[in-house]
C-alpha cells in the first residue's frame, strides 16, 4: 500500500481539529445552558416563594378584615 501524501494527511488533521472543535463547542454549550438553566430555576423557586408571601400578606391584612367585617355585620345584625 501506499502511505498517505502530505497533503492527505493535513486534510485528515484538519478533519479531526475540526472535530474536536465542534466536541468541545457543544460540551461547552451544554454546560453554560445547564448554569443557566439552574440558575433560572433557581430565580423561579425564589419569585414563587416572593408570591406567596406576597398572597399570604394581602390575605391578611386586606381580605380576612373585610370577611369578618361582614360576617360580625350579618351577625350582630343591621341595626345599630
Amino acid at each position: 500500500m501506499d502511505e498517505p501524501t502530505l497533503a492527505e494527511m493535513i486534510r485528515a488533521l484538519q478533519s479531526d481539529v475540526s472535530r474536536l472543535l465542534s466536541t468541545q463547542e457543544r460540551y461547552v454549550t451544554k454546560e453554560i445552558m445547564d448554569l443557566r438553566l439552574e440558575k433560572l430555576s433557581e430565580n423561579q423557586a425564589e419569585d414563587r416563594a416572593r408570591l406567596d408571601n406576597i398572597s399570604r400578606i394581602v390575605w391578611s391584612a386586606f381580605l380576612g378584615p373585610v370577611i369578618v367585617g361582614i360576617v360580625l355585620y350579618f351577625a350582630l345584625g343591621k341595626s345599630p
